[in-house]
């Protein structure tokens, strides 16, 4: 319907060669066909259309052809010009822009065109009053910077003068920026309350000398916030000189709020690594690994913390990690390694966890590697005491019992003692089995003592606390004035276990070998000739 745009169209079809148009008017309608010049050889616009791969395409298959991609701006500017034109709409009511097309794919490529002339789109969808339901698709431009934009680089490539002045008529010399949705996440005030304090300013001189409304950057603003306008950043950037903000302000990165995270199946993924300092970009997502930043800073803190505090650090990793024993392993063999004693289970000392305790005056401080080109701070006489809930097959509420026992009545003085004071039915034999593997009732007796007399153990502390549920006290309890208490408890004279067996029990129970390595035997100094142990291999090895 439009004799430039006609005229345009045949001038540009008639430079490819064997081409020539014809015009033919139906209903005030052009419709311009091209035919050959040279009937024995195509057309060279058909040659070209089916090298592109747009020749035979329906209405719903077009798409931008890949070439396009590789134009410069200026280029892809009158491309979309001329494809707006044909199927594009300037409304001047509700001052948008919007393009038409039945193809999702054709849609999605101009608004990829259009990000990279710095204009930002809504896409949507829509279904035509069709008999079938037909979908279609509308690309609009709204905002006044991004109708600016579409000024700027698409509609001064417009044929028709008319078009070109209707586009610049919808844009505002003075705009608000309330309501738009291209704005900087609120985060940002940060930055301005910090320049605000360098500068010495007031609110008050702040909002005359630069007009920004000074309650959004209070600590309390509002709550519904989402973020500040572009503009208003850039004027504060100017008023404070700070280029840190100019950064925020003139960025080309949209911030997207995410709203829906939708479970789309299993897919393939890849592992892709960008080079040097470029980014990734997927479907106009900036793929970025700001994270690695966060990560970086926490890496920086805990070697911090692992250089200054290493036994505060070393214990608080065993205690976080104490159910995953690959990682307790590792750890432990850490602290050897810094120069930290780490003590056993002991009844009488260990707590639910990992804890910093002195260590004994009979335990010779561990030598640190040699290898490591450090000196950990370790304060004299510290150690790391294993946790009784660290030991497999005991669990915390057995543990518990011992724990809230040593509480009331302060250690116990012996087995007696001990089974006196903690209901041993309730804690269990497995537990208490696997405590005495390991070396927490040591101060009692041998473990092989301790083991044969564990049957009596828990029957002596059940006969016990059943008489005290009772009430009933023998004529001895009466006269002693202290209640029922546990019969002597007789270890039987065995020989101890092998130190071979105490260490397969220890390893199978706390994952590592509690009171020495079975290669300190033989005299071998492992420290100067480990350099890696088989649980932290990985897969590749």
């Amino acid at each position: 319907q439009d004799v430039e745009q006609v005229d345009d169209y045949v001038q540009a079809a008639e430079k490819f060669d064997n081409t020539q148009c014809s015009i033919a008017i139906h209903k005030g309608t052009f419709s311009v066909y091209a035919k050959r010049q040279d009937r024995t050889v195509e057309a060279g616009i058909t040659t070209w259309a089916k090298e592109i791969d747009v020749w035979g395409k329906g209405a719903t298959e077009k798409e931008i052809p890949a070439v396009a991609f590789t134009l410069q701006n200026t280029q892809i500017g009158l491309l979309i010009s001329r494809m707006w034109e044909g199927d594009g709409h300037v409304n001047t009511t509700d001052r948008s822009l919007y393009y038409a097309t039945s193809s999702q794919r054709m849609a999605q490529q101009l608004q990829h065109l259009m990000l990279r002339l710095g204009i930002l789109t809504r896409l949507r969808t829509v279904e035509f009053p069709y008999k079938d339901g037909r979908i279609g698709y509308q690309l609009f431009v709204t905002g006044n910077q991004n109708i600016a934009s579409f000024e700027k680089h698409i509609a001064c490539h417009f044929v028709s003068a008319k078009r070109r002045s209707k586009v610049a008529s919808l844009i505002l010399a003075t705009v608000a920026s309330s309501g738009t949705k291209d704005v900087v996440p609120v985060g940002v005030k940060a930055l301005v309350r910090e320049a605000k304090a360098r500068s010495g300013v007031t609110w008050t001189q702040l909002h005359q000398g630069c007009g920004v409304a000074q309650r959004e950057f209070y600590p309390t603003g509002a709550a519904t916030k989402s973020g500040f306008a572009r503009e208003t950043l850039i004027r504060l950037a100017d008023y404070f000189a700070d280029e840190q903000l100019r950064r925020y302000g003139e960025s080309d990165i949209y911030w997207d709020k995410v709203t829906s995270i939708e479970y789309v199946g299993e897919k393939q993924t890849y592992d892709l690594e960008v080079p040097e300092l470029h980014n990734f970009i997927a479907n106009d997502i900036l793929v970025h690994n700001s994270h690695a930043a966060d990560y970086a800073v926490i890496t920086v803190q805990t070697a911090f913390l692992k250089a200054h505090y290493p036994v505060d650090y070393m214990a608080a990793l065993l205690l976080i990690e104490r159910d995953k024993t690959e990682k307790v392993v590792n750890f432990l063999n850490e602290c050897r390694r810094m120069g930290i004693n780490v003590l056993p289970p002991d009844v009488n000392y260990s707590g639910l966890d990992f804890e910093i305790q002195d260590l004994p005056a009979d335990v010779e401080p561990v030598r640190g590697d040699p290898m490591i080109n450090f000196h950990f701070p370790v304060p004299e006489g510290s150690a790391i005491r294993f946790g009784m809930a660290a030991v497999k097959q005991v669990g915390e509420g057995p543990v518990q019992m011992i724990l809230d026992a040593r509480k009331e009545g302060g250690r116990f003085k012996s087995l007696e003692d001990f089974a006196d004071r903690v209901d041993l039915r309730k804690v269990g034999k497995r537990p208490l089995e696997c405590l005495i593997k390991v070396g927490a009732f040591d101060r009692f007796g041998k473990r092989s003592q301790l083991l044969a007399a564990l049957d009596q153990m828990v029957a002596n502390s059940a006969s016990v606390h059943d008489t005290r549920a009772s009430g009933q006290l023998s004529m001895f309890d009466l006269l002693s004035g202290d209640g029922a208490s546990v019969s002597a408890i007789n270890l039987p004279t065995i020989d101890e276990v092998k130190g071979r067996e105490k260490l397969l029990w220890e390893k199978e129970l706390l994952g590592v070998y509690a009171a020495s390595h079975p290669m300190q035997n033989l005299g071998v100094d492992m420290s100067k000739i480990v350099t890696c142990y088989c649980n932290e291999l990985t897969e590749e090895y």
